[in-house]
C-alpha cells in the first residue's frame, strides 16, 4: 500500500511564512543578573561570571570556547596557520576586527557596533548555534569532538546550524544514534503530538573548510548537489513526515540576482528528469530545503545575507498534520544567523 498524502497548499504556505516573519523567538532563554562589576550568566546548569562590560556577541565566543575546551584551543594556536582549524581563523579574524573598530583607546563602558565581515558572522553563527543548544543540554561530547576534527566539521557544522535553528523556533530535537544508516534528528513542537525526521547534506568542495586539493575558481562554482538528494532519500523516515535540507556550499550572492538565479536553476536540474510527485507516486519527503549558510567566503568583507529555497511536493508519503509546524520550520530557516536581542 502506497502512503500518499496531499501537501498544503502554496496559498497556506505563503501564509505560514507571513506568519512566521512575526512569530516572536521561541527558543529557550539563558538567565543571568548582575552583581556588582560582574554578570552572572547561566547556561543550564553552568554558572559564569564575566566582566559587566562584556557584550553579549562576546560571552557566547568565550562559551563557545569553553565547550571547545582549552586544551584543544592551546593546541590549535601552536600549529602553523595551514594546519589550524577554521574556526581559529575565525576568532583570530574576529580579535583583528575588534581591535580595528574598537582601537586601543576606547572607553569600554561605550557601546560600540559595526557591520560584521563574512568570518565574524560565520563565528558568531557559530557560537550562538552552541550556546542555543547548550541550553537544552546539547551538543554532545560525540558532536563536539566531530567538530573539532577537521575531517568531520563541515558536515557536524551544518547538523548544529539545522539543530540550533530548529530549538531557537521552539523545537525539541533527539537525535537519531541508531545503527546503520539514519538521519541526523527527530524534532516536535512541545504543544504537539507532530514529529518530522531532519535530514542534512552539505556540499563538500576541494580546498573549502578542510577538504582536500586546489579550490575551484568562484565563479566557476555550480550547485551540483543532486547525488546529494538521492542519498539523503536512502535515510529511514521512522514512519514520519520527512524533511530533507541540503546546504549548497556557494559564495553568498548578497541579493544579486544573476548570482542567486545561477544556483537556483542549479537545483532546479534535479527534477528536470524526475516525474512529478501525485497522489499514486508521492514524493518520500514532504519539504526539500536547499540553503546556502556559508560566510567564510566573504571574508574580511561584509557579511551578505544567508539564502533558502523551499521545495514542497503536491503529494507526499506523510505531511505534518499541524499547521504551526509549518509556520515554526519557516521561521527556523528564515532566521538563522539571528540573535535574539538582550541578554538571554
Amino acid at each position: 500500500m502506497i502512503l500518499s498524502e496531499p501537501n498544503i497548499t502554496p496559498e497556506r504556505l505563503c501564509l505560514y511564512k507571513k506568519r512566521a516573519a512575526i512569530r516572536g523567538y521561541c527558543g529557550p532563554q539563558g538567565q543571568s543578573k548582575v552583581q556588582g562589576s560582574t554578570r552572572i550568566r547561566h547556561v543550564g546548569s553552568r554558572q559564569f561570571r564575566r566582566p559587566i562590560s562584556e557584550t553579549f556577541d562576546e560571552s557566547i565566543i568565550q562559551f563557545m570556547k569553553y565547550r571547545l575546551g582549552k586544551k584543544w584551543g592551546r593546541s590549535q594556536i601552536t600549529l602553523p596557520r595551514k594546519q589550524q582549524h577554521v574556526i581559529i581563523h575565525w576568532l583570530s579574524d574576529f580579535y583583528e576586527e575588534q581591535k580595528r573598530i574598537i582601537g586601543s583607546s576606547c572607553d569600554s563602558s561605550i557601546p560600540v557596533g559595526a557591520k560584521p565581515t563574512g568570518s565574524v558572522m560565520e563565528l558568531l553563527s557559530f557560537a550562538d548555534d552552541i550556546y542555543r543548544l547548550s541550553l537544552v543540554d546539547q551538543p554532545s561530547d560525540k558532536m563536539l569532538k566531530r567538530l573539532r576534527k577537521r575531517v568531520s566539521f563541515q558536515s557536524s557544522r551544518y547538523e548544529v546550524a539545522l539543530a540550533a535553528s530548529f530549538v531557537r523556533a521552539g523545537f525539541n530535537i533527539q537525535w537519531l544514534e541508531t545503527s546503520g544508516k539514519h538521519a541526523e534528528f527527530t524534532a516536535t513542537l512541545p504543544s504537539m503530538n507532530d514529529q518530522i525526521v531532519v535530514e542534512a547534506k552539505s556540499r563538500r568542495r576541494a580546498g573549502i573548510l578542510h577538504e582536500e586539493g586546489p579550490p575551484m575558481e568562484l565563479n566557476k562554482m555550480k550547485a551540483d548537489v543532486k547525488s546529494l538528494y538521492y542519498e539523503a532519500l536512502k535515510k529511514p523516515t521512522e514512519g514520519k513526515p520527512f524533511l530533507i535540507c541540503i546546504d549548497v556550499n556557494l559564495p553568498l550572492t548578497g541579493g544579486d540576482a544573476p548570482g542567486y538565479m545561477s544556483w537556483m536553476n542549479d537545483v532546479k536540474a534535479i527534477f528536470e528528469h524526475n516525474p512529478e510527485a501525485t497522489k499514486n507516486n508521492p514524493s518520500k519527503e514532504f519539504c526539500l530545503v536547499f540553503t546556502n549558510f556559508n560566510q567564510h567566503y566573504s571574508g574580511a568583507e561584509p557579511a551578505k545575507p544567508f539564502e533558502v529555497i523551499y521545495t514542497f511536493p503536491q503529494w507526499c508519503n506523510l505531511v505534518p498534520k499541524n499547521e504551526e509546524t509549518y509556520v515554526a520550520l519557516f521561521q527556523a530557516f528564515e532566521t538563522y544567523g539571528r540573535r535574539p536581542e538582550g541578554v538571554f
